[in-house]
This record gives structure tokens, sequence and C-alpha cells, in this order.
């Protein structure tokens, strides 16, 4: 009789569980682990292999804006080859992402050799920094734990279930000490991120929106990264075009491509 009341007792815990507001513990046994949300994410975000064009607007604290274009070329497992189209006074600077490291060459310099540049480091004083526009991988950079479901909403899609996910660093050169992403559980887009540095402030955040049809699929076009540290500091990236792209030569992921 104890054993049936306990088995009883613990039916009626769960059910409680499942109906009490906030995250829901993942524990059904199809449930995707925390890794294999992050991966189906990045998909999401971006294609193995693409080409794009992006409009990358900072906004300061002063309330002054600063715009820029850039192309971008991407293979996964291989790099990111981008290159800033306007403003006028920046166009031909070109940037490399390969093994960890991003590089930047500016021809007009004078000077044939690349600088290397820090990935935690603001990437041309954006509140994104290096590592986020050079890299689209985070499953390179984090182990991802799924905490659990809870619900979100969301300005463009109203209320939404999403998985709620704790990314850690995988090694020392991840930019972030911490990062929590709200991905939808429908289709595994992301929503929004949370970055926290490794002393556990939270510096940042990500909205993503303006869903469009991008390189064969739906696909958050607008990505807005607020500033904690600097009040009124906002940079907002969209997607103007992209196109998936198999075909991208090698050569392009290299130095001697990048100070041609």
């Amino acid at each position: 009789m104890a054993g049936f009341t306990a088995r009883r007792l613990s039916v009626l815990l769960v059910a409680l569980l499942m109906v009490l507001p906030g995250v829901v513990p993942a524990a059904a046994a199809d449930e995707p682990d925390g890794d294999e949300i992050l991966q189906r994410m990045e998909l999401v975000l971006f294609p193995e292999n693409y080409r794009s064009r992006m409009e990358m607007v900072t906004t300061e604290p002063s309330g002054r804006e600063r715009a820029m274009e850039l192309s971008v070329q991407y293979q996964r497992g291989v790099g990111a080859y981008m290159e800033i189209e306007a403003p006028a006074r920046s166009r031909g600077t070109r940037f490399l992402q390969r093994d960890d490291t991003l590089w930047m060459f500016i021809p007009r310099s004078g000077s044939r050799s690349p600088i290397r540049l820090a990935g935690r480091d603001s990437f041309q004083g954006s509140v994104f920094s290096n590592r986020d526009i050079g890299e689209s991988m985070y499953t390179e950079d984090y182990h991802a734990r799924l905490i659990g479901r809870t619900e979100m909403t969301h300005d463009e899609l109203g209320q939404v279930e999403v998985y709620e996910v704790e990314l850690t660093p995988r090694h020392d050169e991840a930019a972030y000490g911490r990062v929590v992403a709200q991905v939808m559980v429908e289709d595994f887009i992301p929503l929004q991120m949370s970055y926290y540095v490794r002393a556990g402030m939270n510096t940042k955040e990500l909205f993503l929106s303006d869903m469009q049809q991008l390189a064969g699929r739906q696909r958050p076009s607008r990505m807005e990264m607020v500033s904690y540290e600097e009040e009124g500091k906002v940079t907002v990236v969209r997607l103007l075009e992209m196109q998936q792209d198999d075909q991208l030569p090698d050569r392009i992921f290299t130095r001697q491509h990048l100070t041609r």
C-alpha cells in the first residue's frame, strides 16, 4: 500500500510540475539534448556554405549612428571571408576568420601584413564581438545543456514555446563565459540570446526577428544586439541577401587571398 501511495504521489508531483509557470524540466525520452538543439539552431541561422550581404548599423549612447555594408562568404569547417562595401572610406577592408583567428587587411594602409584581431574585442566599434561576426559555429566553442522548456512573448511571433539552452565554453578562446539561448521548439529558430562574461555579469542581449525566406528556408534576417555595459548602445545587423553556395573555392579562405 505504501509503494502504491508513493507511486501515485510521484505521478501527482510530475503533473504539478507540468502546469506550474516557468521553465519545465526536460524529461521526455525523445527530447533533443542541448548539443543537438545547438547544432540545429546553427543551421537555421546560417547554411553550411553561403554567400551573403549584410548591413550593420550601430547607434551610440549619444544617438550618433554608424553604418556599413559587408559581403560575406562562409564555408563550414574552413572559414569566413568578409569585405566592407560601404562606407567609401572603409571600402575594401577585408577580414578572414580561419583556425580560431580573425585577420584584418586594409589595402590603403600601405602595409602588406594583415592585423590579427582578438575574438572578444568589438567588431568595428559595434556591440558584436569579432568572434560573433567572423564565426557562426557555436558548437566549436561551447558545450550546450538543455535547461528545459518555457514560453516567451515575441514581438513578431507572439506567444511561443522555446527550449532554454545554456552554453558553456569548451576552451579559453571562447568569447563568453556563458550564453543562454531561447530556441523555438517548433523549428529551432533562435529568438533571444543572453551573453555573460566569465565574472558572471550579463553584458549584452541579442534579439532575432523579421523572419524571411533566405537560402531555402525561414531564417531571422534582423539581429539586434543591445549592450548592457554602455547604456543606449545598440547594433542592428540586417541580412540583405543570402544564397547557399557549395562551390566556394578554398583559396578564398587564405591569407594570400586576403592580401592579394
